[in-house]
Parts: structure tokens; sequence; C-alpha cells
């Protein structure tokens, strides 16, 4: 990962400078993990989506709050990616690249999918549902984060050798184009929080987390 804005850099530091038994994201990680948090078909409130940050599945028990400095860095990462995707300026994954210049997008699309994990039946229901670029997109995330997590070993997955090396090549591509898809559904969609179909109204906070009114950020267009 290169060319970082200063603020991001320090952010990059302070989740490395974390206490290793807590397990807590790296930048990719996290920038996924707001990804899906931004784009879920469920309004998530920072108090549930916050405390994974800091603390994986394999962190010690116990509470484990983030430094404020690093909390409000995480909040303004979040804003900036719903303010991007709002303003349709497309979605710009925290890809980590290694030695030779290769993208590592499995961090990435690991933090994506953590956060689906947070409203697992709404992300059915979209794969279930008659949006077929959105079920596409979500069957797509899906499916890379098992390649990855495989990591190469057999799976059970239907599709030749050629079509999972195809996959896995333009995965760069395919996860910002799927981001994309499932943010314009979101916004075709009512906004669900907590399993009830709930339309904000104009003058309320969007739900998204980017701080505007409703009216003036994904509400926008919308009667």
């Amino acid at each position: 990962m290169s060319e970082l804005p200063a603020w991001l850099q320090r952010l990059d530091a302070a989740l490395e400078a974390l206490p290793k038994d807590r397990d807590a994201m790296g930048l990719s990680c996290l920038d996924g993990y707001l990804t899906g948090v931004a784009v879920s078909p469920e309004s998530i409130a920072p108090e549930e989506w916050l405390p994974h940050v800091g603390r994986g599945p394999n962190a010690a028990e116990g509470d484990h709050p983030l430094p404020p400095e690093l909390v409000k860095s995480v909040m303004q990462l979040h804003r900036e990616i719903a303010e991007r995707l709002r303003r349709s300026n497309g979605c710009l994954p925290l890809f980590a690249f290694d030695d030779d210049d290769e993208v590592l997008w499995e961090d990435w699309v690991g933090g994506f999918v953590e956060a689906m994990h947070l409203r697992e039946e709404a992300w059915q229901a979209i794969v279930d549902g008659e949006d077929e670029r959105a079920a596409e997109a979500v069957s797509g995330l899906l499916l890379l984060e098992s390649l990855a997590r495989v990591g190469g070993a057999e799976t059970e997955i239907d599709m030749s050798q050629e079509q999972e090396e195809a996959l896995l090549e333009d995965a760069p591509d395919l996860i910002p184009a799927w981001v994309e898809d499932l943010h314009a559904a979101r916004r075709r969609r009512p906004v669900r929080v907590s399993g009830a179909v709930e339309k904000p109204g104009r003058n309320a906070p969007c739900p998204c987390g980017s701080g505007k009114k409703y009216k003036q950020c994904c509400g926008h267009g919308v009667s």
C-alpha cells in the first residue's frame, strides 16, 4: 500500500500498534469492512460495528475499547467511503500490494464479508431477490472470500480450475464494480433497520453514516 494520505498512514500505524492478542483489523481489511457497513441492506449503528475493528475473532476475551484518536480516524474513513459512494465517484478499495506490486485483495474482501456477517439474513434476501446484479455481486464477493480462505486447497465449488484462476485474476476489477452495484441497489430500496423496513425522514441523519441529512445523501432524488 503506497501513496496514502498522511492521515491514513497514521491510521495504518495506529492499527498496527494495537496489542497483537486483540487480532485487530489492518487498514485494507478495515476499508473492506467499512465498505460493507456502508452498503449494508440494513443500517448498522457505529455502536455495533465499531467494536469489531479492534477485536477480531481470535482476540482475548474482554472489553477492548479503541483509543479515542483511533476511533476518530476510523469514523473519518467510514464517512469518506460513504461520501464517495454517494457522489457516485466509485469504489476505490485500499488494497495492499506485495513486493512484486501484485494486488492483495484477500484482506479487503475478508473485511467486507465480516461486515456481511452482521446482517446475514438481509444479505441472503438480496441473493434470493429479483435484483440480478445485486445478487451476482453478493455471490461473487462471498465466492472470492471462500476461495481466499481455502488458499488453494481443494474445494467443493463447482467451477473449473481455469474459471477459478480467471476469477482470482480479475478480482481487483470485479470488486469495485460489485460494490457500486450494491450501493445502487441500496439506494433503490427502503432502508432496513434491524429487520424492519423504515424510510428515514428527509431531514433525519442518513443511515449510511455519512453525517449528512438523508435528503442530501442516499435519499437524494428519492421521493
